[in-house]
């Protein structure tokens, strides 16, 4: 099968978990013998208009930022939901503000011109396109793509799975031709969200993200060496991960278990978040890592993930930490909860509690006969439910249901 993607963003741009998701499921699609190419934007002047990385075809669609030879700024994280804990956040002016306006209008343009033009040189070559996220980009991907004959299937990343963005232009028809579409739910909870949404329950399949599995043998467990372990973008939205509640959590675990350590891996400035612990005396047990290349190797040191999220699809991170063995700490959303199964291969606690958070953290420091369990337990969910293979074979099956031409 003749598959095409759209990915807004994508390697070496941005790195999160829908383009992870979409580079894994790519590739993993190639290597069952099936043709793949994603179309994405350009951010950079130094990436390659088109190029062919590990057998899938990749085009890019300029921005504004690789015609002038610059990088877009990744937007910057907040404390305590949008107040620093260490210092007011610095407001753009007003020009800066008007002229960013005016480039991402400029840019949005450039990406629906530009994906109706290559989807039309392509339209004999694809048997089905797949959107990785359910924006409003996804109603207009549908659109073309169904005057020229070829179904869409599209993933709803995020619960709920819609979000009216404003300034979007052809909004009503967009939102109207989203609904049209196929649907890839990654938990029961997401196709309850898209049926109330207006899209149709036999338009839906319920397929979570994949892993390519490590070993089927857990790793040692670490012990006294070993930290807790919190794997995100600093730069996302505190609303979304959660970072609030993850470090006045630590604070607590710091006040009764001052030997404990936790380690944050992720891109972004964690200058706000350091304040915020050196005023409760915490900041001597906590090491902020930045960016890491290797995460695996971060898990094999980890006596636990800890994931305190109010809003999150399938956490890669989550499925990363699970398949090398690490039990899990974990908020009680959807994506999570599909994952970790309370008392079995983690600890589950109520959204926003830290008290609860810290709790958890606690428990599984001090039984290691526990973390044992767990650690066994989730490389065998992982391996029942969430290879990477096995979920690719389902995402074809189910372009096939929704009219896919099969190669």
């Amino acid at each position: 099968m003749n598959v095409g993607m759209f990915i807004a963003s994508y390697f070496p741009d941005i790195a999160g978990g829908a383009e992870q998701q979409c580079r894994r499921l790519s590739e993993e699609l190639v290597r069952q013998g099936h043709s793949v190419t994603i179309l994405t934007t350009r951010a950079r002047r130094d990436s390659p208009p088109e190029s062919m990385e590990n057998g899938v075809r990749v085009i890019r669609l300029a921005r504004v930022e690789a015609l002038l030879g610059r990088r877009s700024a990744p937007a910057a994280s907040s404390a305590k939901r949008g107040e620093s804990a260490s210092r007011a956040p610095v407001r753009p002016s007003l020009a800066s503000r008007v002229a960013a306006g005016v480039v991402r209008r400029i840019n949005l343009w450039l990406m629906l011109i530009g994906m109706v033009r290559v989807m039309r040189r392509m339209r004999s070559e694809v048997d089905v396109w797949h959107v990785h996220v359910a924006a409003l980009t996804a109603g207009w991907c549908g659109y073309w793509a169904k005057a020229m004959g070829i179904p869409v299937v599209c993933k709803g990343a995020n619960l709920p799975a819609f979000s009216d963005e404003a300034g979007i232009p052809f909004r009503r028809a967009m939102q109207a031709s989203r609904r049209r579409l196929h649907f890839i739910a990654l938990t029961p909870e997401m196709k309850e969200d898209l049926v109330s949404s207006g899209v149709a329950a036999e338009r839906i399949a319920i397929i979570p993200n994949g892993i390519p599995l490590a070993s089927a043998d857990p790793r040692p467990d670490p012990g006294a060496q070993g930290v807790a372990l919190f794997v995100a973008n600093l730069t996302r939205p505190v609303e979304n991960k959660a970072f609030d509640v993850l470090f006045e959590a630590w604070s607590l675990v710091h006040a009764q278990r001052p030997e404990a350590r936790l380690l944050v891996a992720g891109a972004g400035d964690p200058t706000v978040w350091r304040q915020y612990l050196r005023e409760r005396g915490a900041d001597s047990s906590v090491r902020f890592a930045g960016r890491v290349s290797d995460v695996d190797a971060l898990y094999c040191n980890a006596l636990m993930l800890v994931l305190p999220s109010r809003r999150e699809g399938i956490s890669n991170a989550l499925l990363e930490a699970q398949r090398c063995g690490v039990p899990a700490v974990v908020s009680a959303i959807p994506g999570n909860t599909f994952v970790v199964r309370d008392g079995e291969n983690g600890l589950v606690v109520p959204v926003g509690d830290a008290e609860a958070l810290s709790a958890g953290v606690i428990r599984l420091l001090e039984d290691s006969a526990l973390r044992e369990r767990m650690s066994r337990a989730a490389i065998a969910r992982v391996d029942a439910e969430f290879r990477m293979d096995s979920v690719a074979k389902r995402v074809v099956e189910f372009y096939a249901s929704a009219g896919g031409r099969s190669g």
